[in-house]
């Protein structure tokens, strides 16, 4: 089967692949604390998948940030969340 990859170039991948991926709940539960961080201008991924999925399963806290897919423009606020959740907390002044 071909698919495209992370960079849209058609790739070749074996047929048990997908039938693993039908094994699997679409969206399975995040059995701990998770922060998604997802770009409100995000092209490539709709932020509604986040929002629904935040809403969905009380362990995740949803963090929009004004920025793209890349995320770039968001490095420093991802790594204060990144700290924030590593010590078990919010987000907020470190």
């Amino acid at each position: 089967m071909t698919i495209p990859d992370g960079a849209g170039r058609p790739t070749e991948v074996h047929w048990g692949l997908v039938e693993d991926a039908a094994s699997h709940p679409p969206r399975p539960a995040a059995p701990c604390p998770t922060v998604i961080i997802h770009g409100r201008a995000d092209e490539t991924v709709p932020i509604a998948i986040s929002r629904r999925y935040a809403a969905e399963h009380p362990s995740v806290r949803l963090v929009e940030l004004d920025d793209d897919h890349s995320l770039l423009a968001s490095i420093d606020r991802i790594e204060q969340e990144l700290i924030a959740c590593l010590r078990g907390g919010a987000s907020g002044a470190l």
